[in-house]
């Protein structure tokens, strides 16, 4: 039992030093739809043309690219690529 706290010490260590934290994901679940909704009323797409333009978005800019844009920068994005 005392390796297992071990582990949980290491983690929290790494954790901190990192500047992470641990999220449950049914937050993470419910903070992805509150995004795409917040998104969706900026800028006036639809579900699947939000779906479609996030997929060329990563296509240009690749996935780490994406999880770096700020909430202004994705609207931003999706308001250039809505009409090109």
């Amino acid at each position: 039992m005392e390796n297992e706290f071990e582990h949980d010490d290491a983690l929290e260590r790494y954790l901190q030093e990192e500047g992470l934290a641990l999220v449950p994901l049914d937050f993470m679940h419910e903070l992805m739809i509150l995004m795409e909704a917040h998104i969706r009323q900026e800028t006036g797409v639809t579900k699947e043309e939000l779906d479609e333009i996030i997929m060329r978005l990563e296509n240009l800019i690749g996935e780490d690219g994406m999880m770096d844009l700020s909430m202004e920068a994705m609207i931003g994005w999706v308001n250039t690529l809505k009409n090109s």
